[in-house]
């Protein structure tokens, strides 16, 4: 299955963009000015399709959608802040639409006070990271030290096993959607290094 448009409105709160893709195509190019969110919407759909609700949360946009080659869509919808939200409380549904049925849920954002095994086991599920002081990890290939806030946030696909049983996980419907889409974001930072 292809991604033939992705429409993202509320970037950063002020543009909306419209990609669609040319299927017989190889390359699609992508311009504008600096800052009006280019590699952020190419964030976005790899936070999607690769990576947890925390991620997607993190993208500044109001709503997403994207369009595949056989007519379903994937419905992303950040409702508006009012006031100061953390991640874990901020509203955000997602909706898989059909030419059948539409299917509306939630994606879970872990909290910290869902790790239910011994912080010690980080180290054991991330080999990259070690323990250098109370609730910090240094990340041993970028030097960066990280809390425990940034280790949930970066590593949550890894730390899965930390979390409680009882935490709702991604939709079947959603994961069987994202196991059948090839997305690979080449981040810019790769390419220098």
């Amino acid at each position: 299955m292809n991604i033939d448009r992705v429409q993202v409105k509320g970037m950063f709160g002020r543009f909306n963009h419209d990609l669609r893709f040319a299927t017989d195509e190889r390359i699609m190019i992508m311009t504008g000015p600096n800052g009006f969110g280019k590699t952020t919407t190419l964030r976005l759909i790899d936070a999607l399709f690769n990576r947890s609700a925390r991620h997607v949360a993190e993208v500044p946009f109001r709503m997403v959608e994207v369009t595949f080659d056989d007519g379903r869509r994937l419905t992303a919808i950040k409702q508006e802040n009012i006031g100061p939200r953390s991640l874990e409380s901020l509203p955000m549904t997602f909706t898989l639409h059909s030419s059948r049925k539409s299917k509306t849920f939630e994606c879970p954002i872990p909290s910290i006070g869902s790790l239910v095994l011994p912080i010690a086991a980080i180290e054991e599920l991330i080999p990259v990271l070690r323990q250098v002081g109370r609730g910090q990890w240094r990340n041993m290939e970028t030097g960066h030290v990280l809390d425990l806030e940034d280790v949930l946030a970066i590593h949550e696909d890894e730390l899965t096993p930390l979390i409680e049983p009882d935490t709702p996980t991604i939709p079947e419907c959603l994961q069987e959607l994202r196991n059948s889409v090839a997305v690979r974001l080449i981040d810019t930072e790769r390419l220098t290094n």
